[in-house]
């Protein structure tokens, strides 16, 4: 929510005793955040303008998300299924129909479409056959890079 992808840092409300387990799962995967790290999350969660720029950014995922599903249903017969997203900005496309590795589909699909998606095997084999693409871009350029996305999987891939 706050742009801040990649800084390590976070923060946790829960009981006790998830707490307590998370503090020893910690322990032993981080050492410490960086002082500027910690300030720039303390800015981020106390400025107000920093809660308007969210707020627009919230606002933004959740068109461009209702964008992307107003395509996929608009775009009617497709070997790609859509998963929709519970919180990121990222939609998992299951493409195993098309029986491609996951690899293969997203070289063919940036060398013939011009649109780059990530693999989903790149998060571990269970993610083969499927492919991630994010809403972190224009509204325009993810509704025609979805669009060539699902007409090159039409096509047969």
């Amino acid at each position: 929510s706050y742009a801040m992808t990649g800084w390590r840092i976070g923060y946790l409300c829960a009981p006790q005793e998830i707490i307590n387990n998370a503090l020893k799962q910690s322990q032993h995967t981080i050492t410490n955040v960086a002082e500027f790290t910690q300030r720039a999350a303390l800015v981020a969660l106390t400025d107000a303008a920093v809660q308007t720029q969210v707020a627009q950014m919230v606002e933004a995922y959740a068109r461009r998300r209702e964008q992307v599903l107003a395509i996929y249903d608009a775009f009617g017969e497709t070997p790609i299924e859509i998963i929709e997203p519970q919180g990121a900005f990222y939609f998992f496309l299951d493409a195993r129909k098309l029986g491609l590795s996951s690899n293969e589909m997203a070289e063919r699909i940036l060398n013939e479409k011009q649109v780059c998606l990530v693999p989903g095997s790149a998060y571990g084999s269970a993610g083969e056959g499927f492919l991630r693409m994010t809403t972190a871009a224009a509204d325009e350029e993810i509704a025609e890079g979805f669009q060539r996305t699902l007409q090159w999987a039409a096509n047969g891939g």
